[in-house]
């Protein structure tokens, strides 16, 4: 069952106009491996059929502002991401795809996280609580969607690449947060809320997607780091590593 966790978070450049930066954090948690559908156009023993349904997809709790656990950063600050917004074990069933007979395919699962970093602005808590909920359900369309249209994969390779992930959803990510999670948003406001917000919104500092597959993590114990960065606004650097177990 391997384990991701997003470690620590610092600021190269906070990308504010004044003050210091007041992040958050939305991460989702995803496994590329689901239980085979029954396709009647696929021969049952064709072994290189990707025939997954749904993502297994995993949010913590805490979506909300202030989920970090400080209040303002500013630029060369390091922070520690606490352990129920930055870590989640992902349950996935199999190493690899499973056809629709049952056995397993030549193509490799995959887990990962998509973390969001954003700044804490004038959208109320209510109204972040309701945006994390939208994107949620969000990202899980956008994964069903892409898992239904995968070609096959080339033999003993994954069912899934990172550059699956993010085209699937930078469409939706170019202008900010997608139209959806900001009508959720403003929804779960009242007018004069909603009046402060479109003023002043809190703003998506960047996304980042790490995925690995099944391959990379075995044998067990294995453990590998990694960093990225948050630039849509700003600098900022995350670490962290996954694990098996």
């Amino acid at each position: 069952m391997p384990t991701i966790t997003l470690d620590n978070l610092t600021c190269i450049r906070d990308g504010d106009f004044w003050g210091r930066a007041e992040p958050y954090m939305w991460n989702f948690f995803f496994g590329l491996d689901s239980p085979p559908i029954e396709d009647p156009g696929v021969p049952p023993n064709d072994m290189l059929r990707v025939a997954t349904t749904d993502p297994l997809l995993y949010t913590p709790a805490t979506g909300h502002h202030g989920n970090l656990g400080v209040t303002q950063v500013g630029r060369g600050q390091t922070i520690a991401i606490p352990a129920p917004v930055g870590s989640m074990k992902i349950p996935i069933p199999n190493n690899k795809i499973l056809t629709p007979a049952g056995p397993p395919t030549s193509n490799w699962a995959s887990v990962g996280v998509i973390s969001m970093l954003l700044e804490q602005d004038w959208y109320t808590n209510g109204g972040v609580a309701a945006g994390y909920v939208a994107m949620r359900m969000l990202i899980d369309s956008q994964l069903k969607h892409m898992i239904n249209n995968k070609m096959d994969s080339p033999f003993g390779r994954p069912a899934f690449e990172p550059v699956d992930v993010h085209n699937c959803l930078s469409p939706l990510m170019r202008t900010g947060l997608p139209g959806q999670v900001k009508a959720a948003i403003l929804g779960a406001q009242r007018p004069l809320q909603n009046l402060g917000s479109m003023l002043n919104p809190d703003d998506l500092l960047g996304m980042e997607v790490f995925m690995w597959d099944m391959r990379q993590l075995l044998p067990a114990p294995a453990e590998i780091s990694f960093f990225g960065n948050y630039s849509r606004r700003g600098l900022w650097e995350v670490r962290g590593r996954v694990s098996n177990p």
